[in-house]
């Protein structure tokens, strides 16, 4: 194996999508692929932050499985909906109970995540400092989850700018990056191709911002056509951003992240060796 290959994992945005990640690390494991830096943006930072601090998949896979409906009601605190609807201080209390180090410098893999600064538009860079604050930063979709007030920023979502921080990963000398994208653009085509007119308002919109999202996407990619890139897209088409709590769902995604990883695997392995 090259000793001088440095490997990133970049994991996108996409709320219930992101379970996938937990397919993708354990073949990852399973074929020994070493990471030697984790970024990440909404889910991705929450599931990546996990398991960087030195939470075993295992163990992400094993809370992710037995959190159910009601679970998931329990860490809703809810707040006046002037600003968002929940606060988000019992999602930090779960937060602390899963991450092994809560300071990112002490993390077994080197991390970091992106947040926005709803102020200025400005991509905020976490790579230090409490853990908690950075992902809590940057899972806060607007208008669900309270902004994180911090050092005079109003922080929210990380993937309104940089929904797959691959150029972060660059930022730490990774050369060969493993992209994870969950972001997918709704097929339309599929269900209003005879009967446009039905579109509904909800599906306009979000497929315009997957559209957006990838976009950021296609230009983030440009900035680091100097390294190995390996794409991995797992088919998250039957799976809804908002799918959390069921068993049945999070074993589907998990599924759909290790079907997906096996068919890069050679692609992988032909790279860091």
């Amino acid at each position: 194996m090259n000793n001088n290959l440095k490997v990133g994992l970049v994991l996108s945005a996409g709320g219930a999508k992101g379970l996938t990640y937990i397919g993708v690390i354990k073949v990852l494991e399973k074929h020994n692929v070493p990471i030697h830096c984790i970024t990440g943006a909404s889910a991705g930072a929450l599931i990546g932050g996990v398991y960087a601090s030195g939470t075993s998949i295992e163990k992400i896979e094993e809370v992710a499985l037995s959190v159910g409906y009601r679970d998931l009601a329990k860490l809703i605190d809810p707040i006046k909906p002037s600003i968002a609807l929940i606060k988000g201080n019992k999602i930090i209390k779960f937060l602390s109970e899963n991450l092994f180090q809560e300071r990112i410098e002490d993390f077994k893999i080197p991390f970091a995540c992106v947040a926005t600064d709803i102020f200025t538009g400005k991509k905020v860079v976490f790579n230090e400092g409490d853990a908690l604050t950075a992902i809590r930063a940057s899972i806060s979709a607007p208008g669900i989850f309270k902004p994180v007030l911090y050092k005079n920023m109003c922080l929210v979502d990380g993937g309104l700018v940089d929904p797959l921080p691959v150029d972060v990963a660059k930022d730490m000398s990774a050369n060969i990056i493993l992209a994870v994208d969950v972001i997918d653009i709704p097929r339309l085509n599929e269900k209003y191709a005879n009967n446009p007119e039905k579109l509904r308002v909800t599906d306009t919109l979000r497929a315009s911002l997957k559209i957006f999202e990838r976009r950021i996407i296609d230009l983030t990619l440009e900035k680091v056509a100097d390294r190995n890139v390996v794409m991995i897209r797992p088919d998250v088409s039957e799976i809804r951003t908002i799918d959390f709590g069921s068993k049945k769902n999070t074993k589907n995604a998990i599924r759909k992240g290790v079907i997906a990883t096996e068919r890069k695997i050679d692609d992988i392995l032909r790279l860091i060796e």
